[in-house]
């Protein structure tokens, strides 16, 4: 069985498998219920934001000391391009 582990999305797990992208989605959405997220454009960052953004990273990094294959087994399923600028590419984007 072919090993998938650091694919970072859908399209990159279907090119590995070689299997269609369609089939990739279909698993996806019907045996892990695993849904794209939907993009919120927010256009202020509250003070509460920073905090609840300093404790995802805080439990991010202590699961990595723990584990430091752990973020290769993340799904990163994002297909937009967020920019240094602020920009985003939202092609797949349903706000």
């Amino acid at each position: 069985m072919n090993n998938v582990v650091g694919c970072s999305g859908a399209r990159a797990v279907s090119r590995h498998l070689g299997v269609p992208y369609s089939t990739v989605r279909n698993v996806l959405r019907k045996m892990v219920h695993f849904f794209r997220y939907k993009i919120s454009h927010n256009q202020q960052l509250l003070a509460i934001d920073r905090e609840k953004r300093l404790t995802f990273v805080l439990i991010f990094l202590a699961r990595v000391e723990v584990d430091a294959s752990w973020p290769r087994q993340i799904l990163w399923s994002d297909e937009a391009h967020f920019h240094l600028r602020g920009t985003v590419n939202t092609h797949n984007c349903r706000i």
